[in-house]
């Protein structure tokens, strides 16, 4: 039976080293760099996208790209932190149907505003 310690050393340590293993996506090795290592990663989830597409920080295209534009914008110490932070929000109150009135980013938010970018965010947002 290989250890739990065992099977850990034998994985790559870099995001690019996970992924080239099948089955292994980017949110999976960040998650993984994040939980083993400690590394500052950012985890570009369903709820994470969400959230980031709703407040304008990218423009739901992909999540790749989110994941591009969030570390263009933010500095790198900041990145685990922020995806946790923003998993959590887009978990309890930026839900599919969000929660406006108890969101204190609603003032900042497209899909709170009604206007034209809440709709063109609505049409790229994951179901």
């Amino acid at each position: 039976r290989v250890s739990q310690l065992e099977a850990t050393s034998s994985l790559p340590r870099t995001l690019e080293g996970l992924t080239e293993i099948e089955g292994i996506g980017i949110k999976s090795a960040s998650c993984y760099l994040y939980r083993a290592f400690g590394e500052d990663v950012v985890i570009v989830d369903t709820h994470f996208f969400r959230v980031a597409t709703r407040l304008g920080l990218t423009d739901g295209l992909s999540r790749e790209k989110c994941l591009n534009d969030i570390k263009r914008a933010f500095p790198k110490e900041y990145w685990s932190r922020l995806s946790m932070t923003v998993n959590k929000h887009g978990r309890m109150i930026c839900r599919k149907k969000p929660l406006c009135n108890e969101c204190f980013l609603s003032g900042l938010c497209s899909y709170n505003a009604g206007s034209d970018i809440a709709l063109s965010t609505l049409q790229n947002e994951p179901s």
